[in-house]
C-alpha cells in the first residue's frame, strides 16, 4: 500500500494546491500540475478534479500553430464541441471551479492572430467571477470581450494593453472600471490621462496599485493620480518624454506611496516627494540622472528597503553617487544587464545590508565566468539569496543568439556557493538550477514584458 493511501482526501488536496504557481497563472500543459496530477493514478486523478483550487486560474498564451493536448487527459476522451477545442477546454477547466472567483490571462502577441472561435464568449459567460483579468490582445478583442452588461463584483486586478502596441483611449474600458467595486490593481499599458480618465477615476474605485504607460507624463498628470486616487500605495510609469515645464519651485508630496517604479525618464522625481516610499525603480544613463534619483530619495526622507534597475551598465562613479540610495536596501534588482560591465558597486562600496540580488539580463552573454565575477567581489556576509536569469535576444542581424547551457564545471562552482549558504538559482529559456528552486524564488509575471519578472516579485 502506497504512502498516499493512508493520507486523508484533504491533506493530498492541500499538497496539490503547492504544485501549481504560487502567483496563480495556470497552464494547461500535460507536463505540469494540475494536469500532470491527474495521470499519475485514479486517486490522484479523483481528488484533483475535487479540488476546485486548482482550477479556477487559467493562462493561455497564442501564436501562429498553437493548440492544446489537455482535453482528453482532462475528461478523457475528446468530444466533438461546436466551438473551438480550446474554447471547450476553458469552459471545462472552469466547469471544476463553479462559484469561486477567476483569474484569466490571455495572450496574443503576434500581429493578425485570431483568437479561437467561441472563447470570448466562454470568459464572457463567467464575467460575475472575475477576479483577475489580464489581456494583452488586438484591439478588436479587448473591445468584444470588455463589451459585458452587469457588474464585477470580485475583480480586484485589471491589466489591459493592446498587443500591436496601438494607444487605448480610456472608452474601451470604462464600464469594466466603473462597475468594479473591489478594483485593488490596474495596469494599463498605452493609455492616456484624459478628460474621460480623469472623470471615471473621480467616480470609480480607488485601486492602490496603478500602472500606466504614455510618450510623455506632466507634472499635472501625477497630481491628478495623487488626487483622484487617494490610496495610492504602488505606482509604475513608462515615460519616455521629460515632463512638461513647470511653473514655480512647486514640489508635490504623496505621503503614502510605497513603490515607485519609473520606467524611462527620471526627471519627473525632481518634482516630487514620497516619504513612506520603500521600493524605487529607475533607469540611470549617467552621473545627472543618479544626482536627480539621489536628490529625490534625501528630498523624500525615505529609507528604501528595494532598488531596481534598468539599463543598468553604468561606470563605477555613477554607481558610487548612488551608494547613500542603496546602503539600506534589503532587495537590488537589475534588469536588462549586460555582464562584462560594471555592474555592481565597487567591491569596497558594496551596500551593508543587501541579502537579495535579482540580475535579469538580454544583453550579449559572454560566459558564466562573468557571474562568478560578480559573485567573487560582491558576496559578504549579508547577501543570502541571488536570482539570475539569462534571456535568449537578436544580434544586430535579427537571429534569435541561444544562451549556452552551464557545464558540470560551472554547476560545480554554483554549488560552491551554495554549500557557503549563498541560494543561488540560475534560469535560462531551456534549463534552471537547481531543479527544486521554485520553492525558493518565483518571480510574478509580467504580461506586458512576458521574459521579465515584476519589479520586486522575485523574492
Amino acid at each position: 500500500m502506497s504512502l498516499d493511501e493512508h493520507l486523508p482526501f484533504e491533506l493530498i488536496s492541500k499538497i496539490f494546491i503547492h504544485c501549481i504557481p504560487r502567483h496563480g497563472r495556470v497552464s494547461p500543459d500535460p507536463q505540469l500540475a494540475p494536469l500532470l496530477l491527474l495521470q499519475i493514478c485514479r486517486r490522484w486523478r479523483t481528488i484533483a478534479l475535487a479540488t476546485p483550487w486548482l482550477w479556477n486560474s487559467i493562462f493561455l498564451e497564442f501564436f501562429r500553430g498553437s493548440g492544446s493536448t489537455a482535453l482528453p487527459i482532462l475528461f478523457g476522451d475528446e468530444p466533438a464541441p461546436s466551438i473551438h477545442p480550446i474554447a471547450s477546454l476553458v469552459e471545462l477547466w472552469f466547469s471544476r471551479c463553479e462559484g469561486f472567483p477567476l483569474s484569466i490571462t490571455l495572450l496574443a502577441q503576434e500581429v493578425g492572430l485570431d483568437l479561437p472561435y467561441g472563447l470570448i464568449e466562454v470568459i464572457q459567460s463567467r464575467y460575475s467571477r472575475w477576479k483577475r483579468l489580464e489581456l494583452s490582445l488586438a484591439r478588436k478583442f479587448l473591445g468584444d470581450l470588455l463589451s459585458v452588461e452587469g457588474r464585477f463584483p470580485f475583480l480586484q486586478s485589471l491589466a489591459i494593453g493592446d498587443s500591436n502596441g496601438e494607444t487605448l483611449d480610456f472608452e474601451i474600458k470604462r464600464d469594466v472600471y466603473r462597475k468594479s467595486p473591489a478594483l485593488e490593481v490596474l495596469r494599463m499599458r498605452n493609455s492616456y490621462i484624459d478628460p474621460l480618465f480623469r472623470s471615471v477615476m473621480a467616480g470609480g474605485p480607488k485601486p492602490h496599485t496603478v500602472e500606466l504607460s504614455r510618450i510623455s507624463f506632466g507634472v499635472d498628470h501625477v497630481t491628478d493620480l495623487f488626487t483622484l486616487l487617494p490610496d495610492l500605495r504602488h505606482l509604475t510609469l513608462r515615460v519616455n518624454h521629460p515632463p512638461s515645464a513647470v511653473s514655480g519651485e512647486r514640489t508635490l508630496s504623496n505621503t503614502r506611496l510605497e513603490t515607485l517604479v519609473v520606467e524611462g525618464t527620471v526627471d519627473f522625481l525632481s518634482y516630487i516627494s514620497a516619504p513612506a516610499l520603500k521600493n524605487l525603480g529607475v533607469t540611470v544613463w549617467n552621473e545627472i540622472e543618479a544626482r536627480t534619483v539621489v536628490s529625490f530619495v534625501s528630498r523624500s526622507g525615505c529609507a528604501l528597503q528595494g532598488l531596481s534597475m534598468r539599463n543598468a551598465t553604468m561606470s563605477h562613479k555613477t554607481w558610487s553617487m548612488l551608494l547613500p540610495v542603496a546602503q539600506t536596501v534589503f532587495t537590488l534588482d537589475l534588469h536588462n544587464t549586460s555582464f562584462g560591465k560594471h555592474i555592481l558597486f565597487p567591491r569596497h562600496q558594496t551596500p551593508t545590508h543587501l541579502r537579495n540580488l535579482s540580475i535579469v539580463t538580454r544583453a550579449s552573454f559572454v560566459g558564466y565566468d562573468e557571474v562568478f565575477r560578480i559573485l567573487d567581489a560582491h558576496e559578504t556576509a549579508s547577501l543570502a539569496r541571488v536570482y539570475i536569469r539569462i534571456l535568449k535576444h537578436l544580434n544586430w542581424g535579427g537571429n534569435t543568439i541561444d544562451v549556452p547551457a552551464p557545464t558540470p564545471e560551472v554547476l560545480g562552482r554554483f554549488r560552491q556557493f551554495r554549500t557557503r549558504g549563498l541560494a543561488i538559482t540560475l534560469e535560462t529559456p531551456d534549463f534552471r538550477w537547481p531543479v527544486d528552486a521554485t520553492n525558493e524564488v518565483e518571480p510574478d509575471f509580467n504580461i506586458f514584458q512576458p521574459e521579465e519578472p515584476m519589479p520586486f516579485s522575485v523574492w
